[in-house]
């Protein structure tokens, strides 16, 4: 006999059945939306660290455009900013200095948000402090400094607070979870009732100067097959002996040449405008703002031929300043007759140095100005009060006449500025002699300035320092009535002009809108010490350098002069 199962027991099977199904879809559900889940965290946790990079790179950008704003409008420079003391603390009294010289213990300080996207409850954040570490402070040879950028930037995260499934991720990310892990808030080491990815990076930013280059020419340039340009560095050992010019030690690209033409005006259609290399030897690069078809004679570049690039100079005008130390018509550098005696024992002492005394700015003339000490102009002890001088002529063109730039008694370093509204001559053995830690300006604002025939008689500018920055000559453009009418090359005027013949030199010129030449006479054509010696940087209009002479431009003079831009030099991002 067979039993037949009731209606009741069939039920019951169906539903333990059922019950069975839906747990096992249950389950697979479960572990379906778990993985999900995992997967949705693991990828928006991963969008918010990205996102964070993005933030602390906007917080990075805004404190470098504060910078050049520095620059460009100094006035409203780091408005919003927080100036904050060595130990964190706000210091109200500290304001910057908008020259960008900062005390190396401050810094500035700001929090924001970024605007918030569609559908945001949390903002996304940065951090910004920017400050100057010692080793990008001014120095001697580095007078502006480099400034430290650290951004950090921070998203919040709505998901739970839990790790991703993969360790390596977590490893990864060092998402803050529960702990603030940020550095430059004030929440920094505290329990978050939010979780968030943030991200930090540092980037350092370098001020560029018009002294960038070892060759500027707005205009055009003409070199001479015996011409040497090359870079040293004299704050680097690696490209220098004892800061000083060894061929040995030449940069790579130090000798870089520019045919700018930034902001001069379109050239007439009749007018032949070409840059001639002249087959000179050049140990750089040569850049060019168009094309390589107006430049001639580039066969000994060692370097590469770059299109397409300028940079933008400025426009000098003549200074304008609230007091001045003393006007004078003239300085002619006559020593005072009861010195001539001693004048002329410190001539012959001297003199026992040798020829090799002249590079080593201890000619005969030197040595007889420091003891006999012609005409004199004592330096300001502080740079932000420079003795200032308002000069109608200079004319120091006898053998036994000096021009001396000292330092005031018991300071070893001084500032000068002359603002000569006429011409600067400087010849036959005449001396110029700027005494070391002078730090000397003079901005040319009349229509010319000579130094030459000054190398046989061991006269000239005598720069004692021997770094280039300490004399600097500043071309002031002329409104265009009073512009002299060129005979060549576009445009058509000039406000002045700038000649170096028969006399070693060493000092930067900055000088856009003049044109400058070098006129050797029986210089070396060797690649020596020994032949006609240029030491410096030079941005003029036109720039012509003929035969026998070697042009040196050392790559510590783009820390000094007033900066025209930022570059990120290093950026790198930091694990918290």
């Amino acid at each position: 006999m067979h039993l037949i199962p009731s209606a009741r027991s069939q039920d019951g099977g169906v539903i333990i059945s059922a019950v069975i199904t839906v747990a096992i879809l249950a389950s697979i559900a479960a572990m379906t939306l778990f993985g999900v889940t995992a997967t949705h965290r693991n990828a928006y946790q991963a969008a918010g660290w990205r996102e964070s990079l993005v933030a602390a790179e906007s917080g990075a950008e805004r404190a470098l455009a504060e910078l050049q704003k520095s620059i460009d409008d100094p006035v409203n420079a780091w408005t919003g900013w927080t100036v904050v003391d060595a130990k964190g603390n706000p210091a109200v009294s500290q304001t910057l200095n908008k020259s960008s010289r900062w005390p190396s213990t401050y810094s500035v300080r700001m929090t924001a948000s970024l605007p918030p996207q569609t559908g945001e409850t949390l903002q996304t954040q940065y951090s910004v402090v920017v400050d100057v570490p010692g080793t990008l402070a001014a120095s001697g040879k580095r007078w502006n400094q480099s400034f430290r950028i650290r951004s950090t930037g921070v998203v919040p995260l709505s998901e739970a607070a839990q790790a991703v499934t993969d360790k390596r991720d977590s490893q990864l990310r060092r998402l803050s979870l529960v702990w603030d892990r940020t550095l430059g808030f004030a929440s920094s080491g505290t329990k978050l009732t939010t979780p968030q990815a943030t991200r930090m990076i540092e980037m350092v930013a370098r001020p560029d100067t018009v002294y960038k280059y070892g060759l500027v020419a707005e205009v055009v340039f003409k070199l001479s097959k015996s011409t040497y340009i090359d870079g040293f560095n004299s704050n680097d050992g690696a490209y220098s002996v004892s800061g000083k010019y060894d061929p040995a030690k030449r940069t790579p690209t130090g000798g870089t040449i520019l045919a700018n033409r930034w902001k001069k005006k379109a050239k007439p259609t009749n007018a032949t405008e070409k840059f001639d290399v002249g087959k000179a030897t050049v140990y750089g690069d040569l850049l060019v703002k168009g094309s390589m078809k107006n430049v001639k004679n580039t066969d000994n570049v060692q370097g590469d031929k770059v299109t397409n690039v300028s940079i933008e100079t400025p426009t000098n005008l003549a200074p304008v300043w609230p007091s001045v130390t003393a006007n004078i018509s003239k300085l002619d550098g006559k020593i005072p007759s009861g010195m001539s005696a001693i004048f002329k024992i410190a001539e012959k002492t001297a003199k026992a140095g040798g020829p090799a005394a002249q590079i080593e700015a201890k000619s005969a003339s030197a040595a007889a100005v420091v003891a006999a000490k012609g005409m004199e102009l004592v330096g300001g002890a502080n740079p932000s009060s420079p003795s200032r001088f308002i000069v109608g002529s200079i004319d120091v063109d006898k053998k036994d006449e000096s021009l001396v730039f000292s330092n005031p008694a018991g300071a070893t370093e001084s500032w000068i500025e002359i603002y000569l509204t006429g011409d600067m001559k400087v010849s036959k053995g005449g001396t110029l002699f700027i005494s070391n830690g002078v730090h000397a300006t003079v901005y040319l604002d009349g229509k010319k300035a000579e130094f030459k025939d000054t190398k046989k008689d061991g006269g000239g500018v005598i720069l004692e320092s021997g770094f280039a920055a300490d004399f600097q000559l500043v071309g002031v453009e002329q409104s265009d009535g009073k512009k002299e009418t060129d005979d060549d090359y576009s445009p058509k005027k000039r406000s002045g002009k700038i000649t170096v013949s028969d006399s070693d030199f060493t000092g930067v010129i900055n000088a856009p809108d003049w044109d400058v030449d070098f006129k050797p006479k029986d210089w070396d054509k060797e690649d020596t010490n020994y032949g006609g010696q240029l030491f410096g940087s030079v941005l003029g209009r036109k720039v012509n350098i003929g035969n026998g002479a070697d042009y040196h431009f050392d790559e510590a003079l783009n820390q000094t002069g007033a900066p025209v831009s930022y570059a990120v030099a290093a950026w790198n991002e930091i694990e918290r």
